[in-house]
């Protein structure tokens, strides 16, 4: 599971574990320089970054961050700071607060930071914000401080689809990047998963590297980069392979997984999924489900593999076997239908020309899911009076067909967060709880999601609501957290806590616990249990507020 999930946790233990489970992983792949978690503080909720935190409270971060960087060093891994601050959002916050003048660089540099370099980091990578008015690639005074200051003895890293977006990079070479004090650049080489899951070669599309490094090496003949300036750089990246191994004559680069060992792995992160999932609603108990239930399951990401990851995402095929589909309709009493069937304007009205042939053809995919008779036509009436009925006669056998069950869960994604300019739910399933919420059916709603989000159809429609966040592969186990044994006794109770703020509006960007006027729908560290009474959630209802209060919210932020 991403940093997210192990924050929700509030367990230092596990995330000891779970780190050394992926220096294992990591030695396995022969990868020995770590990209670890973000080790820069969050001043805006849409930032791709709040899932790549263990949690917002600074406090608890810190802490959780310390056992992390601990146990990287103590195992001998090369591993990195994130100078990152997101950027994706036009009016993010962290811009307007670096170009206010209040970016001191002791305090511009996050706790979380110099506790990772003082806990052996060896890369510190740079991010393309401003600091000083300056680009903090080229920002001399910034990296002359991480250097000297805080006597840092790694690599300075600026990657670069950041560096490149300087003038004096764009296919050319970064000068003004390297003579500020930048000792390497990091490049795409083979694998990149896109937003969409494909994986490209972004060095090759681009022809950027082979270029980079001719004009790097006439910049230095030339006497553009100085002698002594990369002669420190080479000094630092030879001081950093050398301190971890990679010179010794027997220094193994792939340490084989036996299967038991594998084993172990998928064991631990079954276990932090299962310990990270928040209940967050649970009116009338009705989590539990009972072993002798009934229950449907739709909602598109309950067949989606790549909703279960985050930012960092990986080729599809890794992922092929893992849906909520595969895994909770092992039990018998679970049943799948596609989300697509409960939307009669997507079967029916979206025919091109309204055809009769296709609405014909329509009609037989809903009757093949839903089992029923075919949906009647008043005198073979295929004009848009015609289809109007047919959808009000699909819309009450949705109901008949429903209502045969005891529950129905909805699974919701997020998908990628890259760039998202709103703390809204983008799942087209949420519209599914306008359709049913007049049922007689007690709704459950799985959500998948990187950030708290403002879904007041969820909170108002949905009788449980259970957030897992970016849980990864291993979500196997889920039925242990959701039903009841054949004794209908709690087999797992939930633990995990949010470890992020949920807006109350559909704008709070900003409402971040420790600025003033935190007010958010839930709290940092709530989270419900089988064992409370229901007065614990009865009145949050009335907590979800309406309203546009962009404006009013980032004025109090800054």
């Amino acid at each position: 599971p991403q940093a997210i999930n192990l924050g929700a946790t509030g367990d230092a233990e596990l995330i000891k574990r779970v780190t050394q489970a992926t220096i294992k992983q990591a030695n396995a792949y022969g990868a020995n320089w770590l990209h670890t978690i973000a080790t820069t503080q969050v001043l805006d909720q849409r930032s791709i970054l709040v899932e790549r935190i263990f949690t917002e409270d600074i406090e608890q971060n810190n802490k959780y961050s310390k056992v992390h960087f601990e146990t990287l060093k103590h195992n001998n891994r090369i591993f990195e700071v994130n100078n990152w601050l997101d950027t994706s959002v036009n009016d993010d916050l962290s811009n307007q607060i670096l170009k206010s003048g209040e970016g001191v660089l002791e305090t511009y540099l996050t706790h979380n930071q110099i506790n990772a370099l003082q806990n052996g980091a060896l890369i510190f990578n740079l991010s393309k914000n401003d600091f000083n008015k300056k680009e903090q690639n080229t920002d001399e005074q910034l990296i002359k401080h991480i250097k000297q200051n805080l006597n840092f003895n790694g690599i300075v890293v600026s990657s670069s689809n950041i560096a490149m977006q300087l003038n004096d990079c764009w296919v050319v070479v970064c000068e003004s990047v390297i003579n500020a004090g930048v000792d390497m650049l990091a490049f795409y080489t083979d694998i990149y998963a896109t937003p969409g899951g494909r994986i490209e070669d972004i060095s090759a599309i681009h022809g950027t590297l082979p270029k980079y490094i001719k004009s790097t090496t006439q910049a230095v003949i030339n006497k553009k980069i100085s002698n002594k300036r990369m002669d420190e750089a080479v000094r630092r990246i030879l001081r950093v392979k050398f301190s971890i191994g990679l010179f010794e004559e027997n220094y193994d680069f792939m340490q084989k997984l036996d299967k038991s060992t594998i084993r172990e792995l998928k064991n631990l992160a079954s276990d932090a999924v299962l310990k990270s999932a928040v209940l967050l609603k649970n009116k009338n108990k009705v989590l539990p489900i009972k072993s002798t239930e009934s229950v449907l399951l739709t909602g598109f990401a309950s067949n989606d593999n790549l909703a279960l990851q985050g930012y960092d995402l990986v080729p599809e095929s890794d992922y092929q076997k893992t849906t909520f589909k595969k895994v909770m309709t092992k039990n018998k009493k679970v049943k799948w239908v596609d989300q697509k069937f409960f939307d009669a304007n997507f079967v029916l009205n979206n025919m091109e020309e309204h055809k009769e042939e296709e609405i014909k053809k329509g009609a037989k995919r809903i009757n093949r899911v839903l089992r029923t008779s075919p949906i009647e036509f008043e005198s073979n009436d295929f004009s848009n009076r015609g289809i109007q009925e047919a959808i009000k006669q699909y819309n009450e056998k949705i109901k008949e067909y429903v209502t045969d069950f005891d529950k129905i869960i909805i699974v919701l994604g997020e998908g990628n967060s890259i760039g998202s300019s709103s703390l809204q739910l983008n799942d087209a399933s949420e519209g599914l709880l306008e359709v049913i919420k007049d049922l007689d059916i007690e709704v459950i709603v799985l959500m998948l999601n990187s950030r708290g989000l403002y879904v007041p159809l969820v909170f108002n429609h949905a009788d449980a609501v259970v957030t897992l966040f970016r849980p990864g592969t291993e979500i196997h186990n889920i039925n242990q957290l959701l039903f009841t044994d054949n004794d209908h006794k709690i087999q797992m109770d939930f633990t995990g806590k949010t470890p992020v703020s949920w807006p109350k509006y559909p704008c709070d960007f900003y409402n971040i616990k420790g600025i003033n006027g935190y007010d958010p729908l839930f709290d940092v560290g709530y989270g419900l249990s089988y064992q409370q009474d229901a007065t614990d959630y009865s009145q949050w209802r009335e907590q979800i507020v309406s309203g546009n209060q962009c404006a009013s919210n980032a004025r109090r932020a800054l």
